[in-house]
């Protein structure tokens, strides 16, 4: 069964020199996959999330989520459709410095009209799978980077979506968090979630079960990561190398 269908996408946007950024992308991501998606800078990978996630609207082809195309529902249908069926992870957190943790994780929920106790019930069980338990009545300006995208992924799966969407989740943490970040991400897909991420890190992709490689806006090959991660690993910076670019540089 198929959670995300991407069919025949293109994305072009117009003006005095008008630029293709998706070429007829295709993809399919099965429920309690963890799918990577990788390029240079300019590759389309960030079209295709936000594509993806509805943010931009696609210029041909499909999206589709748990069978439904959320590019063809109305303003609030679609309000409702994301909060519901999409988690979103970002870089920056996206994290409200007013609220406390618990109150940031409720807050999703409180908009989709959850009874207060079985959202306050949810943020305590959510925080102890994710050990931020004892941060909950903390604002998020006392907290870590690594314990704010815990928050963060707690927030994205309070609702328990269908699909989690990742944009560079460990972008701007340090490598201790990074690693404990990506093994809780694991940890959920194992346990049945599925997700979709960019990242330009190579060992952060190797946390996938397989990557896509985009190169000038179309797909440009498919790695599956088999028994070892650090065959795969491996295997995507070669294929980044191929690319012309080096680890610290593909963005």
């Amino acid at each position: 069964m198929n959670v995300l269908e991407v069919s025949s996408l293109w994305k072009t946007y117009e003006g005095a020199s008008p630029y293709t950024a998706l070429e007829d992308v295709s993809l399919n991501v099965a429920k309690g996959e963890f799918v990577g998606i990788m390029g240079p800078s300019g590759s389309g990978k960030s079209t295709l999330l936000n594509v993806v996630s509805t943010v931009d609207q696609p210029s041909r082809g499909t999206v589709r989520v748990d069978g439904v195309d959320p590019h063809g529902l109305g303003d609030e249908k679609l309000a409702e459709f994301r909060r519901r069926k999409m988690g979103f992870v970002f870089q920056d957190f996206n994290l409200v410095h007013t609220l406390t943790v618990e109150e940031n994780i409720i807050l999703p929920l409180a908009l989709d009209g959850w009874p207060a106790e079985k959202s306050r019930a949810r943020a305590q069980e959510l925080a102890r799978d994710l050990g931020i338990a004892s941060i909950l009545g903390k604002r998020t300006h006392e907290i870590s980077g690594g314990q704010a995208q815990r928050v963060a992924i707690a927030l994205a799966v309070a609702a328990n979506p269908s699909l989690l969407l990742a944009d560079e989740p460990t972008g701007s943490l340090d490598s201790a968090s990074t690693g404990q970040v990506m093994h809780l991400l694991s940890d959920m897909n194992r346990a049945g979630a599925t997700l979709l991420m960019v990242t330009h890190e190579p060992l952060v992709a190797s946390y996938c079960s397989r990557v896509l490689v985009l190169q000038d806006g179309r797909i440009y090959l498919e790695i599956n990561r088999g028994a070892s991660q650090k065959e795969f690993h491996q295997r995507i910076i070669d294929a980044m190398n191929q690319l012309g670019g080096v680890e610290h540089d593909i963005a």
